[in-house]
């Protein structure tokens, strides 16, 4: 199956191009007679601008699937229900707790703007649990198991459980799988539960080696011993991935990192970047 990947939602913009860039995230998938959307970004402001520039309409679209329930990556849903037709919208049931972000004494809300009930109006909300075929080839993930000793979460991401906010392990985490003639491609959200646990996780729910992975996978926070890990299983366990295209939450230093060790295989996945599979 081909497939296309359009970045349309991300920190950083293709040169030369007229898009703006926001801490956010939002991907256009499109294969045969289907199309769907990967988050949706931060603002619908910018969302509605790049989608115009890219010249994509998003109105026969039917699906938007979630990477997990922080404000970067659900930010543009309003614009998107507004466009859509009832489209059926697919994520973690835990996306809509109540998420924070803590820094010192001071505590940000950063979890979606919507509730269950006002999506409901608007959407079909496919809670799921496991791995779900989203379109024959399409996949998305369920919770990951945190296998690795490496991999950890931030401590400064909280939600609410129980009337007591606590440390957020992000159990809403999700990824897609594409299922191409060259392979797995693995679309990341922001991969907090770690990219070596999701990669870990994908192997286990497909028999196809894995030639690509592309998006947020959350390495910029990562301390020098984690990058270092991080780098060996790759090489080591994952020598399979021909295209290593990251954004949003990796930073300069873990693609750079990356690039060093994996060269041309490793580039950024700027907005207005086109991949095809």
């Amino acid at each position: 199956m081909a497939f296309r990947v359009r970045c349309v939602v991300n920190n950083e913009v293709a040169a030369s191009s007229h898009l703006w860039g926001e801490h956010g995230l939002c991907f256009f998938i499109e294969n045969g007679g289907h199309s769907l959307l990967f988050d949706s970004g931060q603002t619908p402001t910018v969302l509605q601008h790049n989608l115009q520039e890219l010249d994509i309409d998003v109105s026969p679209v039917s699906t938007i699937a979630l990477s997990h329930g922080h404000y970067d990556h659900t930010g543009g849903l309003p614009h998107l229900l507004a466009h859509m037709h009832h489209p059926r919208v697919i994520g973690s049931p835990n996306i809509f707790e109540e998420k924070f972000s803590s820094r010192g004494a001071k505590m940000h809300t950063i979890g979606i703007s919507l509730s269950r009930q006002q999506l409901q109006t608007q959407a079909d909300w496919i809670a799921q649990e496991d791995l779900l075929e989203i379109f024959p080839g399409v996949f998305i993930t369920g919770a990951v198991p945190r296998r690795t000793d490496f991999e950890h979460g931030d401590a400064h991401l909280m939600v609410r459980h129980d009337g007591q906010v606590v440390p957020d392990p992000i159990p809403d985490d999700r990824s897609l799988v594409l299922q191409t003639d060259k392979g797995l491609v693995v679309l990341l959200g922001c991969c907090h539960a770690g990219l070596i646990n999701t990669l870990y996780y994908i192997r286990d729910h497909f028999p196809q080696p894995v030639y690509a992975v592309l998006g947020g996978s959350h390495l910029k926070p990562a301390s020098p011993q984690q990058m270092e890990r991080t780098i060996q299983v790759l090489q080591q366990e994952f020598d399979s991935v021909e295209v290593c295209a990251l954004n949003h939450c990796t930073g300069f230093d873990a693609l750079a990192a990356l690039r060093q060790v994996w060269g041309k295989r490793v580039q950024p996945f700027l907005a207005g970047n086109v991949l095809e599979f």
